[in-house]
């Protein structure tokens, strides 16, 4: 999706509409409101200041989590073509068993000792991430990064393993 802009008296035309314009749109946005700040008394300067930099935080925050997800195919993709990646399912024993991807390793998102789990992993490598329906592999991704998963992507499979059967096979235990 494309979208015009105007900001500052410039004119933005053709800015793609993903994570990356948004955050481009956020400081463009913040930037415009702290430069017209300048000529406002003190405290409606503060006023505009804390609202810009609530919405400021508000584009930012769902943009960053956003980088993460990917599609099925775009999962497939990877899966088949980079041997490094490491597919890590997050759901519960008795989910996995139920029917998995070829060669995902399971590691419980809801036990007690998940990061000591996932701290075993290789840190250099990437990781690609997946449950039920993609909301405990997105959560999951605090849990890597608070453990030291920061030089490699981790990816998050949008509709998990209920989109992923619906198009490729999965594994039974």
């Amino acid at each position: 999706m494309m979208i015009f802009i105007e900001i500052m008296g410039c004119n933005l035309r053709n800015i793609e509409f993903g994570t990356h314009s948004i955050n481009l749109l956020s400081y463009l946005y913040l930037f415009n409101v702290l430069k017209k700040n300048i000529s406002l008394p003190k405290k409606r300067k503060m006023k505009r200041f804390i609202t810009s930099l609530i919405t400021f935080c508000g584009l930012c925050v769902p943009s960053c989590l956003a980088q993460y997800n990917i599609t099925i195919d775009e999962a497939y993709e990877k899966i088949t073509k980079d041997k490094k990646i490491q597919l890590i399912d997050v759901r519960t024993p008795s989910e996995f068993a139920s029917g998995h991807i070829e060669g995902a390793k399971n590691i419980d998102f809801k036990s007690p000792d998940f990061e000591k789990q996932i701290a075993k992993l290789k840190k250099r490598k990437p990781v690609l991430l997946y449950c039920r329906s993609g909301n405990r592999s997105l959560q999951a991704i605090k849990n890597f990064r608070n453990v030291g998963f920061n030089k490699k992507p981790i990816y998050n499979m949008v509709g998990g393993i209920l989109a992923w059967q619906k198009k490729y096979p999965v594994v039974k235990d």
